[in-house]
């Protein structure tokens, strides 16, 4: 698994990826993370029964892809210190609080991972923040995101409906230019287009 500050550590680390998330979104993050954490068996390869948590087992995750013997986070006076999980999530850096939820979606079986990522959308949308998972990933959604996944998964539809052609590219454009100029030629087609489409 290659958690989001791992996919964008370039980014990162050029600044080129600027990632805020709010306190209160970060309170709520650990409620959904405390939600899903529960005991489960472990075995391992020597055979060894054992049992830990969903959240112990995140943490591990976490160190192992740091390369740290602990977490860190910001303590009281804003200096990196040794923390626990929920100490990462209140006051990490945003990259980590990502890496967090990734790491815990992939301990989560289908059911219980699809209602945790269900939940985390829904904090993330409500806090307004751009992010959103999806099959244990963060992606962003902004307008490059929009227009390469909505509008082509929109022409793709409309193809299989049977729409082609000019027709189509009219449709396409009618709906992605709503602030054009009305006087121009096109546009003032591509409306009257639109407008007869719903009939």
């Amino acid at each position: 698994m290659k958690l989001f500050s791992k996919r964008h550590q370039k980014a990162l680390v050029g600044n080129a990826l600027k990632l805020t998330i709010p306190q209160r979104l970060r309170g709520r993050i650990w409620r959904e993370l405390s939600d899903v954490n529960h005991s489960f068996d472990t075995v391992d390869d020597t055979g060894w029964h054992g049992a830990t948590t969903v959240l112990a087992e995140v943490e591990e995750t976490l160190k192992r892809i740091y390369g740290t013997d602990h977490l860190l986070a910001f303590d009281e006076k804003r200096v990196r210190a040794k923390a626990d999980l929920k100490r990462l999530v209140l006051a990490g850096w945003p990259s980590e609080v990502l890496d967090t939820v990734e790491a815990c979606w992939h301990q989560l079986g289908t059911e219980r991972g699809a209602s945790f990522q269900r939940d985390m959308n829904v904090a993330f949308e409500e806090e307004s923040c751009p992010w959103r998972l999806a099959d244990g990933e963060y992606f962003k959604v902004d307008s490059e995101f929009l227009e390469k996944h909505v509008l082509g998964n929109a022409h793709a539809l409309l193809r299989t409906s049977g729409f082609s052609g000019a027709r189509t590219s009219s449709l396409m454009l009618a709906t992605t230019l709503p602030a054009a100029s009305p006087r121009t030629p096109f546009t003032r087609r591509a409306r009257a287009w639109r407008a007869s489409s719903k009939s």
